[in-house]
């Protein structure tokens, strides 16, 4: 198709659209000179535009729209359904879609006739308008327009009619000029404010008889607060009857009994459709246009199920006196406000739908932004905030509280684009934990995420939401539970830092911080900001814990037991007596994988004493094979070579470790560590003293000295537990935060020393508690180690002292002391030997002292070598 074909094809679609007809520039502007020369009389020009600029800045500060979400219509859509259920009301949401709302509206009916010389018959043709519809259509003109109706100003009707007079429009790459006669000029200042007008007054121009009993009404006392304090009987009824934004409209409606529910639903449905078809409104019919989700609860449930999505398949007709019969769909879930309400509450659909969304976010930028090496993380990271989050995040501060599998779908899917981000795929790097992926990409965690949004969403409900959102909202327990999870948050972050305290008892407070945006805003980035560095501390605990502890990981956790069917196997238990065939018709009952049934039929036979059991058992295994029973054996090598490759078994034995020799000297840091040197012969030997950092940095390999002893400084605040953090200002919470992994990485580095066999300790200024897990999972790497460990804890109320001591399990302890003394300062001793089992006593007899009694006691306790 040529370009001027499709130019002439849209031009002529936005000309049926609009009511238009073909004009020129000449026509339009003599057009505009006498209806001007008409208008200029007592106004003016000059003083019209002066009057318009300052009724359209009236118009946005009033309108309504300003801090309104669209997510309220979704959070009060789930709500209505919810209280209907814990009351034991049936109920029903009705969602209407126009056809090209804003196109298809007879000005005339807002702003009276006499707007242009065309008559209404033919502004309205293409909209395929009934003769009745168009009757009352004439009669709303005359009679009942929207602007006259609701005692608007002279002004505001001369200026809506003077920007709703001679528009046309042209298409791109195009000079054929098309005068339009219909649509509230979208995109334009009084768009949205005209539209609303118009549909709100064909809302409330329904006939209330079927409204009757249907509107869901929650009893409400007047206060702005998702916990409700005030007692029940000074409540008043407030009623929700329609949720409507811009052109999306989505009606609740509830009935005491279940199968009263479709023809509640399609009274109100029909009506609605009839006050809306003489304003031109048009509706989109459809599963996902116009559709409802009803959800019968109470007795006669289930016959109303079975009526509605069986005998009816989940479609009801709707008999609209202006149309005649439609089906309206009847769904399980539906996307409305940009968020999927389900039948049943769950936020399943709707969490995927978000996390469908940001992948496709991701993917558009990942090859060349968000996967490009070339660009920094820091920057990819911040981008992706701004861009893939964003949409991820949109309308999750409405979600009420995520049940198991719901925040776990949403929590792995978060994770899974952080790691698609730092590349660890494409990397092969699979062990890394989260807290080591928020920390390198410097992003929040899915908790953090979830909860700073939903603070920020409730800083806008208390702002802009209107009453009947919080009238349901007292009743809706699933979003109060959602913000009692949201305040813990924040205040396990800064309770020790403003006066909130529960935000169910405290509400006054919160409220007068709400109503506050940039302190509100500011509080929460405080808070992401210390979840953050706890991120970071976990983060280092993950990655030197594991690699410095024995029996980390799955090398001590019991065997694997081999998958059973446990119902055949309490079926073989309960044979007395039985034959090859009984034994084979009983295993080809139960239905699971041939393996399975394989390894229960050995389990149960060699529980079996010998006998004819046994050999029976063994004569259905030998059949009980593929090449037996199936016609087709399917997978990798059906058709390929079949030899065992299973008679050659290798004999693997673990290599002995051989570390390159320590240098002749011991590090020493901090205070008293006279009695050490004294207790260890170290007395003559050179003193090195390195720093903190030096000692962090080598946390993953030790470092080559005789021995090392640190006196760790003091905690910049009162400790707690290793991992359990205080919430106190930001500024001291990092400094305690460094403090910590600065801790853990000299641990590591420490203990790393210690296991070549060199005396290590680590004096830590804080109670003993303060450090575990830590020094629990130390006495306990004993039972799990193949070196041999001597661990000590002073307990003191204010010190902690460790002393670790650990020596190859290849080679006794005393001669680990021997290598490990101050004798490895004589030139009699080779300093090219390696550290293994194959050193000869001999070589570490030169000793310039002899270790104390005390120091050989300690070694006298380790367990003999097998």
């Amino acid at each position: 198709m040529a370009d001027e074909d499709i130019k002439d094809t849209w031009k002529e679609h936005f000309r049926v659209l609009e009511g238009g007809t073909d004009t020129d520039p000449t026509a339009l502007l003599q057009a505009c000179r006498q209806r001007q020369k008409d208008f200029e009389g007592p106004l003016g020009t000059r003083r019209l535009a002066l009057i318009v600029c300052r009724l359209c800045s009236a118009v946005v500060s009033v309108g309504g729209r300003s801090g309104c979400s669209a997510s309220f219509g979704s959070l009060c859509s789930r709500a209505v359904l919810a209280v209907a259920r814990q009351r034991g009301l049936s109920s029903a949401l009705i969602f209407i879609d126009l056809s090209s709302a804003y196109y298809a509206v007879i000005r005339e009916t807002l702003l009276g006739k006499d707007l242009s010389a065309r008559p209404v018959e033919d502004i309205a043709a293409a909209l395929g308008m009934s003769c009745e519809d168009l009757h009352e259509l004439r009669r709303l003109i005359d009679d009942e327009a929207i602007l006259p109706q609701q005692h608007a100003s002279a002004l505001l009707q001369e200026v809506a009619r003077d920007f709703h007079q001679q528009t046309w429009f042209v298409m791109a790459g195009d000079s054929r000029m098309v005068a339009t006669f219909r649509g509230t000029r979208p995109g334009g200042t009084l768009a949205d404010v005209l539209f609303s007008l118009l549909f709100g007054q064909a809302l409330r121009r329904r006939r209330q008889e079927s409204l009757k009993g249907a509107i869901p009404t929650v009893e409400w006392s007047g206060e702005r607060s998702p916990f409700p304090s005030t007692p029940a009987h000074d409540a008043v009824p407030c009623s929700i009857s329609d949720v409507v934004y811009a052109d999306d409209l989505c009606i609740p409606v509830v009935c005491s009994q279940a199968n009263q529910l479709r023809s509640v639903t399609t009274s109100v449905a029909s009506d609605t459709f009839d006050a809306l078809a003489p304003h031109a409104l048009r509706v989109n019919f459809g599963p996902t246009k116009t559709a409802a989700i009803a959800v019968p609860v109470g007795t006669g449930a289930r016959a109303a199920r079975q009526e509605l999505f069986c005998s009816l398949k989940g479609r009801v007709p709707v008999w609209a006196e202006s149309r005649g019969m439609q089906w309206l769909d009847l769904v399980a879930k539906y996307r409305h406000l940009g968020s999927i309400v389900s039948h049943d509450g769950s936020l399943t659909a709707e969490v995927h739908h978000r996390l469908c969304m940001a992948r496709v976010a991701f993917r558009e930028g990942k090859r060349k932004l968000f996967s490009c090496k070339a660009v920094p993380l820091r920057k990819r990271a911040t981008l992706f905030r701004s861009y893939v989050l964003s949409t991820l995040l949109s309308g999750v501060g409405g979600w009420p509280l995520l049940g198991s599998r719901e925040w776990g779908t949403f929590s792995s899917g978060v994770t899974g684009l952080y790691r698609q981000l730092l590349g660890l795929r494409a990397a092969g790097r699979w062990d890394f934990t989260v807290a080591n992926i928020f920390t390198l990409t410097g992003l929040p965690s899915p908790m953090s995420l979830l909860q700073a949004e939903r603070l920020r969403f409730l800083g806008q409900l208390l702002r802009h939401a209107p009453d009947e959102l919080w009238a349901l909202l007292g009743h809706f327990e699933q979003y109060q539970s959602a913000l009692r999870t949201a305040s813990d948050w924040l205040l396990s972050a800064v309770a020790g830092t403003c006066d909130l305290g529960p935000i169910e008892s405290h509400w006054d407070r919160w409220a007068l911080l709400l109503s506050q945006p940039g302190k509100w805003r500011g509080l929460i980035k405080r808070a992401e900001a210390w979840h953050a560095e706890v991120a970071t501390v976990r983060a280092a605990y993950d990655e030197v814990i594991p690699r410095c502890m024995d029996g980390w990981g799955r090398d001590h956790l019991p065997p694997v037991q081999p998958e059973i069917c446990r119902a055949l196997h309490l079926d073989l238990m309960g044979l007395q007596q039985a034959s090859d065939q009984d034994i084979f018709d009983l295993v080809v009952a139960h239905i699971a994988p041939l393996p399975t049934l394989r390894c229960t039929l050995e389990l149960w036979r060699d529980s079996l004493s010998p006998g004819n059991m046994r050999d029976a058992a063994e004569d259905v295994l030998l059949v009980l094979a593929p090449e037996h029973l199936c016609s087709q054996v399917a997978g990798k090598n059906a058709d390929g070579d079949t030899r065992c490759h299973d008679d050659f078994q290798p004999s693997l034995y673990r290599p002995v470790p051989r570390f390159p020799p320590p240098a002749a000297q011991v590090m020493l840091l901090g205070g008293s560590y006279h009695s050490w040197l004294s207790d260890w012969g170290f007395l003559q030997c050179a003193v090195c003293e390195p720093s903190l950092d030096e000692l962090s940095a080598a946390w993953n390999t030790g470092v080559r000295c005789l021995g090392i002893s640190v006196d760790f400084p003091p905690p910049p605040c009162d400790p707690g537990l290793l991992l359990d953090f205080e919430p106190r200002p930001l500024r001291h919470h990092r400094t305690c935060c460094a403090w910590t992994r600065q801790l853990l990485r000299v641990f590591c580095c420490l203990y790393r020393t210690a296991t070549l066999g060199r005396p290590a300790r680590l004096r830590i200024p804080a109670k003993p508690a303060s450090f575990e897990p830590i020094a629990t999972w130390v006495r306990q790497s004993i039972a799990v180690s193949e070196a041999w460990i001597l661990f000590a804890i002073h307990v003191n109320l204010r010190l902690s002292v460790l002393s670790l001591v650990i020596s190859s399990s290849c080679c006794c302890p005393e001669r680990a002391f021997c290598r490990s003394a101050a004798g490895r300062q004589s030139a009699n001793i080779d300093q090219d030997l390696p550290f293994d089992s194959n050193a000869s006593e001999g070589r570490g007899s030169t000793l310039a002292s002899e270790p104390s009694e005390r120091a050989k006691l300690a070694l006298a306790k380790l367990p003999s070598i097998p």
